[in-house]
């Protein structure tokens, strides 16, 4: 029996595995990323967007309430995933029983 696939953003076909690594991947990128935004990433964004769009720089300081935002969506989107896992696991575990 093969691992039940689930359809993630409605184009991808992923296994349980498949999703776990790629959400594990991101929170690794996560947890390397932040501390250089708030070591000293934030003023070289701005100096960057201050020369190339300066309506944007007003938007750094927002930077960790969207980062926030971003979580808190994710973490939902994992609950609604792994909801359908369960369910796609299931299904198989019935149709295999005599």
């Amino acid at each position: 029996m093969s691992a039940p696939r689930v359809k993630v953003y409605g184009f991808l076909s992923l296994t349980r595995r498949q999703y776990l690594m790629t959400l594990i991947g991101a929170m690794l990128l996560l947890v390397v990323l932040a501390p250089l935004w708030f070591y000293q990433g934030h003023e070289v964004v701005r100096q960057f967007l201050q020369v190339r769009a300066p309506a944007l720089v007003p938007l750094v300081q927002y930077v960790p309430f969207i980062v926030l935002l971003a979580l808190a969506l994710e973490g939902i989107e994992v609950w609604i995933v792994l909801r359908k896992f369960a369910r796609a696991e299931a299904q198989a575990r019935a149709s295999t029983k005599p």
